[in-house]
């Protein structure tokens, strides 16, 4: 999913791999602490509200790029420079619109 939207809080991941009728964060957020400290995942230093913001490491992103998986960004600043930024409410945003489209 970060692969697609970059940006995504613990809720937002979620509310698109878990059943409708579940509440899966505690899951998300186990299985984001993981994905951190193999170097997978990264927790940005922004919230939107109490949720914590988490993006790809750049080594990810550049990967994606190279597997033709994402297109190619080469002058664009990372997502955690943009939260930290004061940018982290409209990625999330953004998000919650792929999801809203998404039927999730």
């Amino acid at each position: 999913m970060l692969g697609c939207v970059q940006t995504a809080t613990v809720r937002q991941m979620a509310r698109l791999i878990t059943a409708e009728d579940r509440d899966g964060r505690s899951y998300v957020r186990t299985a984001m602490n993981k994905l951190a400290e193999l170097g997978l995942a990264e927790e940005t230093n922004g919230k939107d509200g109490r949720h914590q913001i988490w993006n790809l490491p750049p080594a990810e992103r550049k990967a994606l790029a190279n597997g033709n998986e994402l297109p190619p960004r080469p002058k664009a600043g990372t997502r955690a420079k943009a939260v930290k930024a004061g940018f982290g409410p409209h990625g999330v945003a953004e998000t919650d619109m792929i999801l809203a489209y998404g039927g999730r």
